[in-house]
């Protein structure tokens, strides 16, 4: 299996860190970057895209954040990131997945899949397939 760059966005502190720890200790793991607002995954994307750097190969991005929520960003990425980075994956995160909030994700062009959390070890194992 390829090692994966991951990027994870989502504004729960705890979550952050906690997935961080976890999943590091995986082999197929090369680095992740874990960011807590929209804005600055914006930023750091932007950044990436200019200085020509590796883009994440995932992109897990939490669907209910404050301000710019996950859909939104996901439409922004649509337009602005997926056609240059055509490989990399965005993956929406969400604590209750409705129906009704998945078949929105699925419409937006550049989301990949919808998952459950908590993102396990598993689940990226599957995505990365």
């Amino acid at each position: 299996m390829k090692k994966a760059e991951i990027l994870l966005i989502d504004d729960d502190e705890l979550f952050l860190r906690l997935t961080e720890s976890s999943l590091k200790k995986n082999s197929f793991l090369k680095r992740i970057n874990c960011i807590s607002h929209v804005k600055d995954a914006r930023e750091y994307l932007d950044t990436r895209m200019v200085e020509e750097e590796s883009f994440p190969d995932i992109i897990f991005l939490d669907v209910n954040m404050p301000g710019i929520g996950g859909l939104d960003f996901a439409d922004l990425y649509s337009r602005r990131y997926a056609d240059y980075f055509p490989d990399t994956k965005l993956v929406i995160l969400t604590s209750s997945c409705s129906r009704k909030e998945k078949i929105k994700a699925m419409q937006i062009p550049a989301v990949d899949e919808v998952v459950e959390k908590p993102l396990t070890e598993e689940k990226l194992s599957l995505l990365l397939r």
